[in-house]
């Protein structure tokens, strides 16, 4: 028998045995992949709404990328006029007096109203965040209701479809950890929620199992943006279920 012959037969014997011995130990590429479980990352998002009357915007305060807090301005509109008619209508206030009469009480709350859109002409975020994108530009004319900016919630969440063999490894309450195959990195998430999945999980995995009546759950967890600000909404995070305590 030729040498080459002899080397071929002994990497036959070699692969097939390793194969065997995976095959026992369970860690063939099929049980590999039914121990890790994989979600895509998400966070929630918010379009800013302009709530004013009609107007021209004045400034730009926010730049995609802006961290923002509740009640931070991204825009603020050319209030000028809506200042003249304040200054005016208190003018005429002081003109009346202490005069008890429907023509003040009118001037009131034709100011009170004033004021109200004046407080309107600063758009703010309605939560903590980072702005996504910004919709409008200086000296843009805008109406009530024009989406003004995206806001992106820096709390990201991800769902995982857990069968009923394994639901008892997640528990709300608990951490538990994430790799991050793209980015080479583990992270903890936390186990916010488990309830019954909808009923296409648990019909895929019957299907993909080969079983019948297989009851399918699904695990929220969450998770907060690195320091380095490397987790993006899409990206992949897996759980290795050998890694959690039944």
């Amino acid at each position: 028998m030729s040498k080459q012959k002899v080397i071929a037969a002994v990497v036959a014997v070699l692969l097939i045995t390793g194969g065997w011995l995976l095959l026992a130990n369970g860690k063939d590429a099929v049980s590999v992949a039914e121990r890790t479980k994989a979600g895509i990352l998400q966070a929630e998002q918010w379009t800013v709404l302009y709530q004013g009357i009609p107007g021209t915007v004045a400034e730009i305060n926010a730049d995609a990328g802006t961290a923002v807090k509740t009640g931070d301005r991204i825009a603020s509109m050319d209030a000028a006029d809506l200042e003249l008619q304040i200054r005016q209508l208190e003018a005429g206030l002081e003109q009346t007096g202490e005069q008890q009469g429907s023509q003040q009480k009118q001037l009131q709350l034709q100011l009170q109203t004033l004021e109200r859109q004046k407080g309107r002409m600063n758009i703010l975020s309605q939560a903590e965040g980072k702005v996504i994108n910004v919709l409008v530009r200086k000296g843009d004319f805008i109406a009530t209701g024009t989406p003004v900016a995206i806001v992106q919630n820096e709390r990201f969440f991800m769902d995982l479809y857990i069968n009923e063999e394994d639901i008892e490894r997640f528990r709300e309450g608990e951490s538990i950890p994430l790799a991050f195959p793209a980015l080479d990195e583990r992270r903890e998430g936390v186990i916010k929620r488990v309830s019954p999945a909808p009923q296409f999980a648990s019909l895929r995995m019957s299907r993909e199992r080969g079983l019948s009546d297989i009851a399918m759950f699904q695990v929220r967890v969450e998770l907060e943006q690195t320091e380095e600000g490397t987790l993006l909404p899409g990206l992949t995070a897996e759980v290795d279920l050998d890694e959690l305590a039944p």
